[in-house]
Parts: C-alpha cells; sequence; structure tokens
C-alpha cells in the first residue's frame, strides 16, 4: 500500500492547466503527508493569507491533513476559532466545516 501524499499544488491547478511543462514539474513535487506535521504551526499561521493560490494551497493541504490525522488539526483549529482576527476565524470555520 502507497503511502499518503501531498502535492505542493492543488489538483484543480493541474486539471485547469494546458502547459505540459506545468503539470510535469507538479507531479514531481509531492511530499509525504506526514511531513506537513512538522510545520502545522506555520501552515495554521497562513490560513487567511490574502493571496487566492496561496490559500487554496495551504486549505487544499490541511484538509487532506485533516482527513489522515484529524487529531493533529482539532485543538488547533478550535483555538482559531476564538481569534479576534476575523479572516482567520472565517478560515478556520471554513476548515472545520471541510
Amino acid at each position: 500500500m502507497s503511502e499518503p501524499r501531498a502535492s505542493l499544488v492543488e489538483d484543480e491547478t493541474n486539471s485547469n492547466s494546458n502547459s505540459n511543462s506545468n503539470s510535469n514539474s507538479n507531479s514531481n513535487s509531492s511530499v509525504r503527508l506526514e511531513m506537513w506535521l512538522g510545520v502545522l504551526p506555520q501552515l495554521l499561521a497562513r490560513i487567511h493569507v490574502q493571496t487566492l493560490n496561496v490559500r487554496k494551497i495551504v486549505h487544499g493541504l490541511l484538509v487532506k491533513l485533516g482527513k489522515q490525522h484529524p487529531q493533529a488539526l482539532m485543538y488547533p483549529l478550535s483555538v482559531l476559532l476564538k481569534s479576534p482576527v476575523a479572516e482567520r476565524k472565517s478560515a478556520a470555520e471554513s476548515l472545520m466545516r471541510r
């Protein structure tokens, strides 16, 4: 059985891309999902970033992590739900619904 992997680029981006070189470079950029657990605090700190492409990538990665390791996300997301920063709180609510 193969280990779960997370691509650095959203799957939607690959399907919408007409560039052959873009999809080739993206297929080589996968990392074992567990490796992202070490930088989970940094990922969560960026859940409200304004750049749409970056936000999609971070949220997609967090959703994949949450499916494989829900225990790693539940407490940090519950803390973010109480954030005084409206954008951060909204992003945490969105991730909890997924």
